[in-house]
């Protein structure tokens, strides 16, 4: 890897082959690496002026740690692997977990740990390296087909956003109970998803984490979109906790009019809920698609008609049929098990 500085802008770089004054040199950084990154000693030539951090890769070196920033682990060129564990390791049992480029550097490029992109639009577009973490482009950014033939994935990294399987989606709900369910204020946070095509042309849906939002010591946080969800991407389910304890909140009448309360939101929205209560183990999971379930065989009993598309539910029957939706669950992930 060689920087230089065309200072006098002739189109031809003087090298240490041709002077020896430092004011006239014009090759600022010369690196050489063994495949795994290890810089080779005697062969380099590192002025101090301009520096530059960005190296094997075009990654940042932290020259304390003489490690290399991926992103979402950092990579030691001394040892060739990564310091910490793939976190989704389990599902390369080939590999170790701390591999790199899958012990084939020349071949293949972990560029970020990175590899399956999708365009906004859910179509697959390519992949690149060994992991399966999934990234999906930012709305309004076009694909060419150079880009997709000269494989840019720096660009398609930095115009991109994580999603998650579902799987990976209740982890992350396990995680706030974990980190939330014994806070004196009200947290909450929404889970977004979109449908996607994968490499075989199969339909699957992936999941957006939006910001973990307080209430601020209000009575309760704001169920409201996400500003950075892009587009297209609709609110799935939510998770927040009570630091009182209590269950989901019953349907009441609102000071603005209209109603409130856990129940309420959740079908007005066609959110699934989950709920982690102050000294409670556990979850509490509100299940949408079962309340209108219910609802819809206890108004065709009646003989009356219900748009489910129109949500004119009157309060008893939210709070009714709101309690039988709900349920226990020791674990987001027991509902992946159906």
């Amino acid at each position: 890897m060689v920087f230089f500085d065309d200072k006098d802008e002739d189109g031809q770089i003087m090298t240490e082959l041709q002077t020896d004054d430092p004011q006239e040199l014009e090759v600022r950084q010369r690196l050489w690496y063994y495949p795994f990154g290890m810089q080779m000693d005697g062969i380099v030539a590192d002025t101090t002026e301009p520096h530059h951090a960005y190296r094997y890769n075009g990654k940042e070196l932290d020259e304390v740690s003489q490690t290399y920033e991926y992103g979402f682990r950092y990579y030691d060129p001394t040892i060739g692997r990564f310091t910490g564990v793939d976190p989704i390791a389990d599902q390369f049992a080939w590999v170790s977990p701390f591999n790199y480029a899958e012990n084939e550097p020349v071949a293949n490029v972990d560029l970020h740990g990175l590899q399956r992109y999708f365009a906004a639009s859910g179509d697959y577009i390519g992949s690149n390296g060994s992991s399966q973490e999934m990234r999906v482009l930012n709305s309004g950014v076009n694909v060419s087909r150079d880009m997709l033939s000269s494989k840019d994935f720096n660009y398609l990294y930095e115009n991109s956003k994580t999603f998650y399987t579902k799987e990976q989606a209740y982890g992350m709900v396990e995680s706030f109970g974990n980190n939330y369910r014994e806070a004196d204020v009200e947290f909450g946070q929404s889970f977004y998803s979109k449908v996607f095509q994968d490499e075989q042309g199969d339909i699957f849906l992936g999941y957006m984490a939006g910001d973990v939002i307080s209430s601020n010591e209000k009575r309760r946080v704001d169920l409201k979109r996400d500003a950075s969800i892009p587009k297209g991407w609709r609110m799935t389910f939510n998770i927040h906790n009570h630091p009182n304890g209590t269950n989901f909140s019953e349907a009441v009448p609102s000071n603005f009019g209209g109603l409130e309360g856990d129940y309420y939101q959740g079908t007005i929205n066609q959110l699934d809920l989950f709920l982690v209560r102050k000294g409670r183990s556990g979850f509490q999971f509100f299940d949408h698609r079962k309340f209108g379930d219910l609802l819809n065989e206890d108004y065709e009993k009646a003989n009356n008609s219900w748009d489910s598309d129109v949500f004119d539910i009157h309060r008893q029957d939210l709070n009714k049929f709101g309690k039988r939706a709900t349920r226990f669950i020791l674990s987001p992930k027991e509902l992946l098990k159906k």
